[in-house]
């Protein structure tokens, strides 16, 4: 077996150069004498410091042999490769280990994508939503249904939720997440007539989870309004949404083997066992549900109302448009409501 050159050898070659280098450089700036001092330091320290590797390489390992493995212990050399091989084993374990929470983690997206998408297939969780949620969620079923929608902001939207257009006429939405035994009579949709008005818009929606007073009802007729409530609120849900999808179960990767295990979506994480035996932690829960756009624009977090591209000294992203009142902003590569 060949012997590599020693540390402190190959500096030793190397003096003469940085003597050279040095000396030209102070004749060419013109401080030889004050240069020359430093460059005699930097060559006593380089010197110590390659005498000192010299000696260790020489120095006789704990078997006797001089030089250790350079100088041919083979129980060094053992030991080295022995070394080595368990270096080869721990980054092939390592890149194993980052490909798994790699994956782990793409996983996790897709599959609180496609659960999300599958939440609001199913009627029953437009009546667990947050206001906010709700709003958003009405939303994207207009958009899927085939209409443009522009949300109005979360607070002071003065009388509307959001604006449709569609086959070159003009909606407004307004959203009320009430109670099951919530009641909407008919000046709440008086007042949403005259927001109408005021936007002269061609018709209207309004949806709610509670139910509406025959009087509600009677003056929302003559009014060019559909309502929704809480019997009829799956009409809207199964046309936007033909197939009802099971939003109750994840698909979840574990993080010892990579191996995908289902496990069931509460509000609280749970434990299983994947198919080699090894403990998995959901890392889905129905709190990560969120909205995600069939449009490529998203929603704001803080105030629900649907971001613009904005252009910055750092590149374009997604910004409030109620800004400097929302500063809410998120990456051009973000989508959906967290």
């Amino acid at each position: 077996m060949g012997r590599s050159s020693s540390p402190s050898v190959d500096r030793i070659l190397l003096f003469p150069y940085v003597i050279l280098g040095w000396v030209a450089l102070a004749h060419y700036i013109g401080f030889f004498p004050a240069l020359g001092i430093v460059v005699v330091v930097y060559i006593l320290a380089w010197c110590a410091e390659a005498a000192r590797e010299w000696r260790n390489a020489r120095k006789a390992c704990e078997h006797g042999i001089r030089a250790g493995a350079r100088g041919g212990c083979q129980v060094c050399l053992a030991e080295e490769a022995r070394m080595e091989a368990e270096r080869e084993v721990q980054a092939v374990d390592q890149a194993r280990r980052q490909a798994i929470d790699d994956g782990a983690k793409r996983l996790r997206e897709e599959e609180i994508e496609r659960l999300s998408k599958a939440w609001l297939s199913n009627t029953e969780a437009y009546f667990q939503m947050t206001p906010l949620q709700f709003e958003c969620a009405i939303a994207e079923l207009f958009k899927r249904l085939g209409y443009e929608v522009i949300q109005t902001p979360f607070s002071n939207d003065g009388g509307k939720d959001a604006i449709a257009r569609k086959d070159g006429k003009k909606y407004l939405i307004e959203c009320k997440r009430y109670a099951s035994s919530n009641s909407i009579g008919r000046r709440d949709v008086q007042i949403f007539v005259a927001a109408m008005q005021d936007e002269k818009a061609d018709g209207g929606f309004y949806i709610n989870t509670g139910i509406f007073t025959r009087t509600a009802t009677k003056y929302a007729a003559i009014n060019r309004i559909d309502l929704y409530d809480r019997l009829t609120l799956s009409l809207l849900v199964n046309r936007a949404y033909p197939i009802s999808a099971d939003a109750s179960r994840a698909n979840v990767m574990c993080l010892e083997c990579g191996a995908v295990t289902s496990m069931p979506v509460l509000d609280d994480p749970v434990t299983g066992v994947c198919s080699n035996g090894h403990s998995v932690s959901s890392n889905i829960v129905k709190a990560n549900f969120r909205i995600f756009s069939s449009s490529d624009i998203p929603y704001c977090d803080r105030c629900g109302a649907l971001m613009k591209l904005v252009s910055g000294r750092r590149g374009r992203f997604w910004g409030c448009p109620r800004y400097p009142a929302c500063g809410s902003i998120k990456p051009l590569t973000r989508r959906g409501l967290r």
